[in-house]
């Protein structure tokens, strides 16, 4: 999506969800170009520079972060046993509560390949192999480990490998 898209995304978005009410939301530009608006205790930020839209919750944490081309920073929370594929780049990160974050990554290497890394290297981590499914252009794993399950879903894209990566904590 082009940046000047990621600008009418977010001002579309809230013009749609103010509605008439008596508190509005505040938007401010920075002297890169970014903006920033808040609305309801939420932040939401769009870098010029960079492409990047980043989403704040009340309490002031990431909800959702991404990056036009790629090449965010894995969560600090993100669990490490869960294997990173080497030279995959990170293009959103999604946080839904404490409990549950998505990443959505770009691999250069074909399907297959990414699908044998992650079986592997999930087993070889302690998780336990749930469920998989390979065809010759995507592939799905589910898996987990004591309260954590683990779903990826993986499909060919752009000369690489799109990767959808799912870690929930299960409630007991």
């Amino acid at each position: 999506m082009p940046r000047n898209s990621a600008y009418t995304l977010v001002v579309a978005i809230l013009a749609l969800g103010c509605g008439r009410r008596a508190e509005q939301p505040v938007a401010k530009s920075d002297d890169k170009g970014g903006l920033t608006v808040k609305d309801k205790g939420v932040d939401i930020s769009v870098s010029k520079d960079s492409g990047q839209v980043t989403i704040k919750g009340k309490d002031g944490a990431v909800v959702s972060e991404q990056k036009m081309g790629g090449d965010l920073a894995l969560p600090k929370e993100f669990p490490k046993d869960v294997p990173a594929y080497p030279g995959a780049k990170i293009e959103q990160n999604i946080v839904l509560g404490a409990d549950n974050h998505t990443l959505i990554k770009f691999a250069p290497d074909p399907v297959q390949k990414v699908f044998a890394f992650y079986e592997d290297k999930l087993v070889a981590n302690g998780w336990k192999i749930g469920s998989k499914v390979q065809e010759k252009d995507g592939g799905t794993i589910t898996s987990h480990k004591g309260d954590l399950s683990c779903v990826l879903l993986m499909s060919s894209d752009r000369n690489g490998t799109l990767i959808q990566l799912t870690v929930v904590k299960q409630k007991q």
